[in-house]
C-alpha cells in the first residue's frame, strides 16, 4: 500500500477492522525488526484511522454500538423464532479451522 498512494492521500484512508490492528501489525519497520509475521498489516497508517466495532485496544478508533428498539410485533417474531444453541466464530485465516472440536 505505501508504495501506491502519497502520505497526503494515506492521512485520509479508514478501514473498518473488525477487531482492530495492534501497532505491531501496522508498521513494517517496527514487525520485520521484531519478528512478526501478517498478510494483513504493514500499511503505515496511525492507528487511529482503524475504526473498530469493538473496543479491544485503545489504538485503535472505536465506532460505536448501534441498537435498535424493536415494536412489539418483531420483538415477538425473534422470541418465537429464538435458538438457544447457536454461536459465532471468527477467523481471519482458513488454517485457523484445521483442528477443531465439537463441544
Amino acid at each position: 500500500m505505501n508504495s501506491l498512494i502519497s502520505k497526503w492521500e494515506r492521512c485520509h484512508i479508514r478501514v473498518i477492522d473488525t477487531f482492530g490492528t495492534e501497532p505491531a501489525y501496522n508498521h513494517e519497520e517496527y514487525a520485520t525488526r521484531h519478528g512478526y509475521r501478517t498478510n494483513w498489516g504493514y500499511w503505515n497508517l496511525h492507528g487511529q484511522q482503524y475504526m473498530t466495532m469493538f473496543p479491544h485496544t485503545p489504538d485503535n478508533s472505536f465506532m460505536g454500538f448501534v441498537a435498535e428498539e424493536l415494536n412489539e410485533t418483531e420483538r415477538l417474531n425473534i422470541q418465537r423464532n429464538k435458538v438457544n444453541n447457536m454461536a459465532v466464530v471468527y477467523g481471519k485465516e482458513a488454517s485457523m479451522w484445521k483442528v477443531s472440536i465439537t463441544h
